[in-house]
């Protein structure tokens, strides 16, 4: 069991985060230099993992216990393997109870042209409401870390526009799931496989917000992409 790690690169991957919040979660202390401090200080502010300035002598090396493949993806720490790792800390922080959920379709994100072109389509396909958030705010540390508001603002809407990205797969997807959202993709991948989820080709002025899922989805988001020493 790792008590002590030494953050020995400059964290740059949402991934990267998600892996050492979750290590603290599971009372693991991490040990950096004062760049990945500032960049982690959200993880002390908000869920008091334990961070230190400068480095432990006997920590274990960060690079040396996680292994991250991004564009696959692929999340190996120690000897467990998962695609993507979210801290139990940060899905429990989404589980706010929302009886009033707005019965629109949601997002916010930076919106690229690619990304334009996706919202445009989505436009043409529905009369449902859609709420529309162009910023770039988690993009950049600390807020990448966390962002409180972006978490709160997604917990309030029913549906959560998940486009593609960089990669078919999205963190968005993931969240929504954790805000109790029931995420719209634009395309299909293996990674979604078992979640419920609606996509374009869905009749979205006609979908409903299915608490069955919300509660099916999060325990197949507990139990596939967490992370424990008892995994």
């Amino acid at each position: 069991m790792v008590s002590n790690l030494n953050i020995d690169k400059s964290i740059n991957l949402l991934q990267e985060v998600r892996v050492l919040h979750a290590l603290c979660d599971n009372g693991v202390t991490l040990h950096c230099d004062f760049e990945n401090y500032q960049k982690l200080q959200p993880l002390k502010d908000f869920f008091d993992c334990n961070i230190n300035l400068g480095f432990n002598p006997t920590g274990e090396s960060f690079n040396n216990l996680v292994t991250i493949v991004h564009h696959e993806p692929i999340t190996k720490v120690g000897g467990l393997t998962r695609n993507l790792i979210f801290p139990k800390s940060l899905i429990e922080f989404c589980q706010t109870e929302n009886n009033d959920k707005l019965d629109e379709i949601y997002f916010r994100g930076l919106i690229t042209d690619k990304r334009a072109k996706s919202i445009n389509k989505l436009k043409s396909i529905t009369n449902k409401k859609l709420v529309i958030d162009s910023s770039n705010k988690g993009r950049e540390f600390p807020l990448k870390t966390f962002d409180k508001d972006y978490f709160n603002e997604m917990q309030k809407y029913k549906f959560v526009f998940c486009p593609d990205g960089d990669f078919i797969w999205s963190y968005r997807f993931f969240e929504s799931v954790m805000c109790g959202a029931i995420p719209i993709v634009e395309n299909e991948t293996k990674l979604f496989e078992g979640f419920y989820y609606y996509n374009l080709q869905s009749d979205l002025d006609t979908i409903t917000w299915n608490e069955e899922w919300v509660i099916k989805n999060l325990e197949l988001l507990n139990e596939n992409f967490t992370y424990g020493f008892n995994k």
